[in-house]
């Protein structure tokens, strides 16, 4: 009975192989066509010739950088990134010359900016009535102007968290503060006109309202001329300034400090003549007392801060998955786990 059963199951087994390979030998599957290569035409369409992800038949724009984030048309998506770099210089304490050190920070500051953003530049100091600062911030202002003329978009000088002063790329110049205002000289000329007599007054008048106080003149000229001329004509210009406050308003000469830079610190850099005449200039920026204010001693410190809002591609994500091994938990057992840490 055993030996009858065995022969059956041996004798369905092999009807079941022969059916299977009946199946497969059916005359559809026989007839079935070879794979064929498709066209170089149609390869070409769904080839990813810049490896960005997206087929030709759908690139718009082509030979997209390796890294870069695309859309569904293979071109890079473009973001807004803000670039700040900042530093800090040090001048000697109660001097607004360069040193060696702080002229030497300046440039490799201003050299590591990319030169090919448009920089927004702030030269400031936190102490509210440093009149260091001041004649520091434009030496800052002129080394700029002199030696990166092309770096920047906007620089402005602040005080305090107070925008004193702003010059642009395209040489605007805004005086914001009411504790600045700059008079500007005819060519070759150190005398008042009625239009900035004017606006004199309401700056006086602002400047008496605050009381005790003191009034920083800078006489300047502009690049055109002899050295030598230039700087008598801006002592000219400051002492024409000081006369005309002292006799039509009455203000101490013992409250006003002037200073005559020439033609070294030049508000903007440029050959048309509407830049030169920024130059002829007298600046005036009052500050509190020291008397009234021994608390803001001079801390030599100039803060410089640049941004640039850049527009550029959008980067791809990339997730690294590393296999950290403790040298000294691999063991010869692996079975001892307490020295593998777990």
């Amino acid at each position: 009975m055993q030996t009858k059963l065995l022969k059956l199951i041996a004798t369905s087994s092999l009807f079941i192989v022969l059916n299977a390979c009946s199946v497969l030998n059916l005359e559809s599957y026989r007839d079935r066509p070879e794979w064929q290569n498709i066209s170089k035409s149609s390869y070409q369409r769904l080839n990813d010739s810049d490896l960005d992800g997206v087929i030709k038949a759908r690139e718009m724009c082509a030979d997209t950088k390796v890294g870069h984030q695309v859309d569904n048309y293979g071109c890079s998506t473009l973001v807004d990134n803000l670039k700040e770099h900042q530093t800090r210089l040090y001048f000697q304490y109660q001097e607004a010359k360069w040193g060696e050190v702080s002229l030497s920070a300046a440039h490799d500051f201003l050299s590591s900016l990319n030169p090919d953003y448009k920089w927004s530049i702030v030269i400031k100091n936190e102490q509210k009535n440093n009149v260091h600062y001041i004649q520091r911030s434009q030496l800052i202002l002129s080394l700029i102007q002199k030696e990166y003329p092309n770096l920047f978009s906007k620089i402005s000088i602040q005080q305090a968290g107070e925008t004193l002063k702003t010059i642009s790329a395209e040489n605007t110049v805004e005086t914001p503060s009411d504790k600045v205002f700059i008079v500007y000289f005819d060519n070759d000329s150190a005398k008042l006109n009625a239009l900035d007599q004017q606006k004199i007054s309401e700056f006086i008048n602002a400047y008496k309202s605050k009381g005790t106080g003191k009034l920083y003149l800078s006489g300047h000229a502009s690049m055109h001329g002899e050295n030598d001329y230039n700087q008598a004509l801006s002592e000219q210009r400051s002492q024409a300034l000081i006369g005309y406050l002292t006799a039509k308003y009455q203000i101490q000469k013992d409250t006003i400090d002037a200073t005559a830079m020439g033609e070294e610190m030049p508000l903007v850099i440029d050959e048309t003549e509407e830049a030169q005449r920024l130059n002829r200039r007298v600046e005036m920026i009052y500050q509190e007392s020291a008397q009234a204010n021994t608390q803001n001693d001079d801390d030599g410190r100039v803060e410089l801060v640049a941004q640039s809002l850049v527009t550029e591609a959008e980067l791809k994500w990339h997730i690294y998955i590393m296999e950290a091994q403790n040298s000294e938990m691999e063991t010869e057992n692996s079975d001892n786990y307490e020295a593998l840490g777990w």
